[in-house]
């Protein structure tokens, strides 16, 4: 979690996972479908345990929070950024 100075810049909660790497028969559509089955966990995760609460206690507003979930296939990451609803 990135929690600004500034109250009213951007805070950032980052949930990380891994998966493996494009296996060798595995075609791309179903290695993207892999990556995005597991943003969405990481995103579902950061909503279900409330990560966000840290940055409102801090003061944060909810449209300045940033939800990053970082899916890792070997060392290659995978980022699609969402704002807090």
């Amino acid at each position: 979690m990135l929690i600004p100075h500034d109250r009213s810049k951007y805070g950032v909660v980052i949930e990380i996972k891994q998966i493996e790497k494009q296996r060798e028969k595995e075609n791309d559509k179903d290695f993207n479908n892999r990556i995005n089955d597991q943003i969405k966990i990481a995103v579902n995760q950061i909503d279900r345990n409330k990560y966000h609460k840290e940055l409102i206690d801090n003061k944060i507003k909810p449209e300045n929070i940033i939800k990053l979930p970082i899916v890792f296939a070997g060392k290659e990451p995978y980022i699609i950024p969402s704002k807090t609803d």
